[in-house]
This record gives structure tokens, sequence and C-alpha cells, in this order.
């Protein structure tokens, strides 16, 4: 499954679950241009997933847990920005293949840090609104052009 050009804020829990259930889920995932902040949970976690799983230019801001939690599945992590988080930028274990995150010393400077456009409400159409919040100049983490 690909799970693309998507946003999870202010969620009672982690931002973007790619795994979990009893028993936990073995599925092969694709999770890119996805941002989530202000989660009280992970933005992005694993949750146990043993599956192969490809994370690129995803961003975690302002979570209350790691930015990225990558602890069971063998997982190829690249171009991916993590900024603010509580418990730190990532907690990886494993097979976990990077490079190019900010964590690895790739610098990624937001262009806005002030959630309210992506916050407000959609596009006629439905779409995600077109904002400069957590847009990087580097290209690295989501495309937060809706």
């Amino acid at each position: 499954m690909t799970v693309q050009y998507n946003w999870s804020f202010r969620n009672g829990a982690n931002g973007f679950a790619i795994g979990g259930g009893t028993p936990s889920a073995t599925a092969t995932h694709t999770i890119r241009h996805n941002a989530a902040w202000n989660n009280d949970g992970h933005g992005f976690v694993d949750e146990g997933n043993t599956a192969a799983l490809t994370v690129g230019n995803n961003t975690s801001y302002r979570n209350r847990g790691l930015g990225f939690s990558i602890g069971t599945a063998p997982a190829t992590l690249r171009y991916n920005v993590a900024a603010g988080n509580t418990q730190g930028d990532q907690g990886l274990a494993g097979a976990v293949k990077q490079t190019h995150n900010s964590w690895q010393g790739e610098a990624a400077t937001f262009r806005s840090a002030d959630p309210q456009v992506a916050e407000g409400a959609r596009t006629a159409d439905g779409a995600l609104p077109s904002t400069t919040f957590l847009a990087t100049a580097n290209g690295a983490g989501a495309s937060m052009t809706g």
C-alpha cells in the first residue's frame, strides 16, 4: 500500500501508524510526502510491522513521541525531516537503511512554522490547502503544496 500527500495533526495518538493490531500487521508499505505535527504520540511508527517499509520525504514536527519510531520493520528512510519532537528525532532499530535525513546532518529549514493555513479549511474541491508550513528549501520532508 502507498500512503502519500496526507497530513496528521492534533491527534490523541500517533500521527501515522504503519502497522499495529493484534497480532501486528505484516504488510509492505510506501509512505511518502506526509506530515505529522502536534500529535500526542510518535509522528511515524511501525507498531510492530515486520514487513519492508519505504519512508521518504515525510516531516515529523512537534509530536510528543519520537519523530520516526521504526523498531521492527526493515525500512529505507530517505529525505525525511524531524524537528521539535519531545522524545527526539528518531528511534531506529534493526535493518534500517537511511540517507539524507535531517538527523543525519542534512539541514532542513522550514519556510514557515505557523500551522494556521495548513489547519484551515480545505479547498472547494476537497484538496489540502497549499502552504509554506513545514516546506523546506532543499526538497527534504513533505511536499506541503496540497
